[in-house]
């Protein structure tokens, strides 16, 4: 999004939100959409630092989404919750979107270490605990994709366009497969996604809570002094199963992270991270655990595929390293589940 794109958003919110703005900086404090820095009149007559950022456009999704956190918080999940003002009622709608004003979190990114990714671990399944007592009701509920032929040979063209693009890095021995072998492998799973792969999971009757479907290290900020990680960013939460957010969360957390390490979580990381998970999180069923493999691949397909090809960005620091080590992932050999 260019510059005059975010300048032009930023003078309609602030127009928006007038009677309770001291300050709003036009520049994005995120680098992939329009996210902005403010200073607010919050409705106990304190101001407040805040963050603005386009939310859902439904007004009973929105507010559904604000019950979600703040319940949550309520819980002593780490995470935002929406702020209240003191004249204007939120979420506003300015530039064709709506937009919701959250505390500014005080913090640093992931560093990457054992320490935080456990901290993040444990994080996500204390979302999923308290989100398992939550009425999701009026929450976006997850669509299942619709099989088309068309959509399926665009996904096979474009992940043989990556491999072949990605050749001189995949056949020089630093990863599990060769060119040639992960187009082979993409394109017979992308092929058999929606006969097999897809009805495995979305048949089988899996837990389903509110959950972020985005949580990674991108979107959590860490406050230091021992506390856990803040989650910061909802607005792609959907009632789902929680399978697929821990399978989403576990291939993406890395991604796009200004600390990227150019690899998915390696042996120990991995360890730490679903200790700390199930440590928190509501039990695994045996059906979760047997299903497992799937999740992993259903979201390696479904959303790692974007990923790979439209949503790719090869150049940022660290994304090209760790997107060739998502395309030649081999799935439940590296993330084993045995609770």
């Amino acid at each position: 999004m260019s510059n005059d794109q975010h300048d032009r958003q930023a003078e309609a919110v602030r127009a928006a939100l007038s009677k309770d703005l001291f300050e709003l900086s036009a520049e994005s404090i995120y680098e992939w959409g329009p996210v902005f820095k403010a200073r607010l009149a919050a409705r106990e007559g304190s101001t407040v630092d805040a963050v603005v950022k386009p939310t859902l456009t439904n007004p009973a999704r929105a507010a559904a989404l604000g019950h979600w956190q703040r319940h949550l918080r309520a819980a002593g999940v780490a995470c935002v919750e929406p702020l209240e003002l003191r004249h204007v009622a939120l979420p506003v709608s300015a530039a064709g979107s709506a937009w919701m004003a959250y505390p500014w979190v005080e913090g640093t990114p992931w560093v990457g270490t054992l320490e935080s990714i456990a901290a993040a671990g444990g994080g996500l399944g204390s979302m999923h605990r308290e989100s398992s007592s939550f009425d999701g009701a009026d929450l976006p509920h997850f669509e299942w994709p619709v099989f088309s032929q068309e959509s399926v040979d665009e996904d096979i063209e474009a992940i043989e366009k990556v491999c072949n693009e990605q050749a001189a890095y995949l056949d020089d021995g630093s990863y599990p497969l060769g060119a040639s072998e992960s187009a082979s492998r993409w394109v017979k799973e992308l092929t058999a996604f929606h006969s097999e792969t897809l009805p495995a999971i979305r048949d089988a009757g899996l837990p389903t809570y509110a959950v972020s479907l985005d949580y990674r290290a991108t979107n959590l900020i860490y406050p230091g002094g021992g506390q856990p990680p803040v989650f910061v960013d909802f607005e792609n939460g959907e009632v789902a199963p929680r399978l697929l957010d821990l399978a989403g969360s576990v291939l993406l957390f890395a991604s796009e992270a200004n600390n990227n390490p150019g690899r998915l979580f390696t042996e120990d990381e991995w360890t730490v991270y679903v200790a700390a998970y199930l440590e928190t999180a509501p039990p695994l069923t045996q059906h979760e655990i047997a299903l497992w493999p799937e999740a992993l691949k259903y979201m390696r397909l479904e959303w790692g595929t974007w990923h790979l090809t439209e949503g790719a960005e090869w150049d940022y620091p660290g994304e090209g390293n760790f997107l060739r080590d998502l395309l030649t992932l081999q799935d439940s050999d590296r993330f084993p589940l045995h609770p």
